[in-house]
């Protein structure tokens, strides 16, 4: 399909090389995916004037002090109906496009050998945690 002079979709702005969506015939495509602008220092208030660290160091305390967790803890897709439909639907969404299976697939490739996230590795267990390098 050509949609305003662009045969396919131009990829996130925030360089995770994803498609982004088209928005309408007046507006063509968005320049990132939802809640990748975030992403890019200097495009968001969060980055400026370490914001980002600041929000980081106090949800890490929470954590720490209980005040804080995830909204699924203790609860498996057998205990809890919205754990549940979230599997499912999840589940669904990824396993009926292939296209989605190998960008996550690439994505988590990628993410092990440099990622942003911790490899679980010996050196980074710490007590029996994940240290998180700072």
């Amino acid at each position: 399909m050509l949609l305003n002079g662009v045969k396919n979709p131009p990829t996130c702005k925030c360089g995770c090389g994803e498609k982004t969506k088209f928005l309408d015939a007046g507006r063509g495509y968005s320049d990132y995916r939802w809640g990748h602008k975030a992403r890019v220092k200097g495009q968001n208030n969060f980055h400026k004037n370490g914001g980002f660290e600041k929000s980081l160091k106090t949800r890490r305390k929470m954590f720490k002090k209980g005040t804080l967790e995830v909204w699924n803890k203790g609860k498996t897709k057998e205990t809890n109906s919205s754990v549940a439909q979230y599997s499912r639907k999840i589940s669904e969404t990824i396993s009926s496009n292939p296209e989605e299976l190998k960008t996550r697939s690439r994505r988590m490739k990628q993410n092990r050998k440099m990622g942003p996230f911790p490899r679980f590795i010996k050196s980074n267990i710490v007590n029996g945690k994940v240290a998180y390098p700072h």
